[in-house]
C-alpha cells in the first residue's frame, strides 16, 4: 500500500480539530477551501483516540467536519520511536511517519464489511469517498481504550532519563526539519 502527500501536510492538535468541529462557520469553511487547494490534514491514531472520547451530538459535529474533510489525509504513525528508527536506517523521509499497517488494516476491515465492494475489481470498485477521514475516526472508535493505554505507555517510555533515543534523536531531528514539508496549525 501506498500513500503520499501531495501538497502542504498541516498537523492539527485535538483542540483546533474541535474549534473548527464546533467553532465559527466561516472559519471552518474557509478551512476546507484550503484543503480543496492542496493542504493535506496529517492524522495519527492519538487524534482519533482523543477525538472519539466525547459522545453524542459533541462526536457527531466533530465526524461532520472530519467528513467534510474527506479524503486528503496521511496516516501518521503513532509511536514516535517507530519513526526515529526509521529515520536512523536512512528511509524514505515521507514513509518514515506512514502508518501503512494502520491504513492497511481499515482498508480490509471496511472492504469486508461493505457489500458494494468487488474485491476482484479493486481499487475501482472502491466509493469515491472510501478514504474519508470521518469512516476513519468512526472506525477507530471501538478501539479507543487500547489505544490511550498505548498512548500512556509511550508517553511513560519517553519520559525514562534515557530511552534509547535521547542523543541519536536530536541528531536525527535535521533531516526531519529538511526533509518533511510539515505546518502546525
Amino acid at each position: 500500500m501506498h500513500a503520499s502527500v501531495g501538497g502542504l501536510a498541516v498537523y492539527l492538535d485535538v483542540f483546533a480539530v474541535k474549534e473548527l468541529a464546533k467553532g465559527d462557520p466561516a472559519r471552518r469553511k474557509r478551512f476546507i477551501g484550503l484543503l480543496d487547494r492542496g493542504v493535506e490534514i496529517l492524522f495519527s491514531v492519538a487524534n482519533a483516540a482523543e477525538l472519539s472520547g466525547p459522545q453524542g451530538a459533541s462526536f457527531d459535529k466533530m465526524r461532520a467536519f472530519l467528513d467534510e474533510i474527506g479524503p486528503p489525509w496521511f496516516p501518521v504513525e503513532f509511536d514516535p520511536y517507530v519513526c526515529i528508527q526509521r529515520e536512523r536506517e536512512l528511509r524514505d523521509p515521507l514513509t518514515c511517519c506512514f502508518s501503512e499497517r494502520l491504513l492497511k488494516t481499515f482498508t480490509a476491515t471496511e472492504i469486508r464489511r461493505s457489500t458494494g465492494i468487488k474485491i476482484d475489481e479493486l481499487p475501482t470498485s472502491l466509493p469515491r469517498d472510501f478514504f474519508r477521514l470521518g469512516l476513519f475516526m468512526e472506525w477507530l472508535a471501538p478501539q479507543r481504550e487500547g489505544y490511550t493505554g498505548a498512548e500512556a505507555r509511550t508517553r511513560q517510555k519517553a519520559q525514562r532519563p534515557d530511552n534509547g533515543t535521547s542523543g541519536r534523536a536530536r541528531e536525527g531531528s535535521v533531516l526531519v526539519g529538511r526533509s518533511l514539508p510539515c505546518a502546525a496549525v
